[in-house]
């Protein structure tokens, strides 16, 4: 009985990993609008569980922060801007910048001895570049944006 389950276990295991091996690409280009985008933001999920440190965890924040903006523009460039579409990356992207303020202040709370302090500064400096060129790149797509999502790419302003 034992080898049995041991050999469905397996065969499932290998039939489920090849299977996303097969998606990936699929699953990590997907936008807000595609049926894969919620498999992308779970898989994002999965990753920031991963990571040993909090510094692991907070670049893979900045770096999905960051994707949620390219998201925009690329949404925004191929004029597929759409209430729906924006209000999926807002949720994603408020989220994702309430759990990089939270894991911040961890660090910050944290922060003992001098090696951890520097850390820390350089890891807020970047933060701080990263949403400085978000803002701009924000700003470039609402120039253009239908009179529709305006609102919802404003919210996403305030949270940058």
């Amino acid at each position: 009985m034992k080898r049995i389950f041991l050999g469905l276990l397996v065969f499932i295991l290998a039939v489920g990993g090849s299977g996303y091996y097969l998606i990936k690409d699929e699953i990590v280009a997907a936008g807000p609008d595609s049926a894969w985008y919620s498999v992308k933001l779970f898989s994002e999920w999965v990753r920031l569980q991963i990571p040993a440190s909090d510094e692991q965890k907070i670049e893979l924040k900045l770096q999905f922060m960051q994707e949620r903006i390219a998201e925009l523009v690329t949404l925004e460039s191929a004029q597929r801007l759409t209430k729906e579409n924006v209000e999926r990356i807002r949720k994603s992207y408020n989220t994702l910048a309430e759990d990089l303020m939270d894991s911040l202040k961890q660090q910050a709370q944290d922060a003992v001895d001098a090696q951890k302090e520097a850390l820390k500064k350089a890891l807020i400096e970047k933060a701080k570049q990263i949403t400085a060129q978000q803002q701009e790149s924000l700003e470039k797509i609402l120039e253009t944006a239908p009179e529709g999502v305006k609102s919802s790419l404003n919210d996403i302003g305030k949270t940058i």
